[in-house]
């Protein structure tokens, strides 16, 4: 049985599940797709075998292993005449243009909940900064955040992978975190220290690194 959360399994298993079935025609897969919270739990009562996930800020558990495949800053979503998008410079290294995030101190925030490891990510994006955000919204869907921040309802933390992929009819302006915030987040492939891995499950996993070495190049 294999974990990962909704969006990534859009992106990822199309690719690798065409390449696995190739070699494994006859083998049966169970994909749970659920919350990161619920996939460690059910990675820790041994339900899955593996699964992909994106590793905690804190309090990682000591009885699971977290193997970093690639890492995704966050970026300030916002709408495009926003005044403080004028405010960000380019910076070598940095997708786009670069906000101090301090000035999104007296902003109003759309944030995801609080059970959602983007909204982790966000939490302590903020805390370094020093901000105790004024939160208007507070929703599941990272997608309709992006939509209404665009819309100039307010500013909002994502994933740069995640915000990219996202197509919306009135686009918003991305603006890059510096890395001294710890902008960012690491997707793993996450085991428990008792789960035995299968010849199937390693080689599963191969397809995946293979997935995110090739996606890094």
């Amino acid at each position: 049985s294999i974990g990962i959360t909704n969006h990534l399994g859009n992106i990822i298993l199309p690719e690798i599940l065409q390449e696995f079935k190739k070699q494994c025609p006859h083998v049966t897969l169970t994909i749970y797709e659920g919350t990161t919270d619920n996939q460690e739990m059910k990675l820790l009562s041994g339900e899955l075998d593996f699964a992909i996930l994106h590793a905690p800020k804190k309090d990682t558990s000591p009885l699971l292993n977290y193997e970093i495949l690639s890492n995704d800053p966050f970026i300030v979503v916002m709408e495009q005449n926003h005044p403080l998008v004028n405010a960000a410079k380019r910076m070598e290294g940095y997708t786009y243009p670069v906000l101090d995030i301090k000035l999104l101190k007296n902003q109003p925030f759309i944030m995801l909940h609080e059970d959602q490891r983007i909204r982790h990510v966000a939490d302590s994006i903020l805390a370094k900064a020093k901000i105790n955000p004024e939160i208007i919204l507070t929703l599941k869907n990272y997608e309709t955040a992006q939509s209404m921040a665009g819309k100039g309802i307010g500013v909002t933390l994502l994933p740069e992978d995640y915000a990219r992929l996202t197509s919306l009819e009135s686009a918003p302006a991305f603006l890059s975190i510096e890395k001294k915030y710890s902008s960012g987040w690491d997707l793993c492939i996450t085991t428990s220290n008792t789960s035995f891995l299968s010849h199937t499950d390693q080689y599963f996993l191969s397809l995946v690194r293979k997935y995110f070495s090739s996606s890094d190049e």
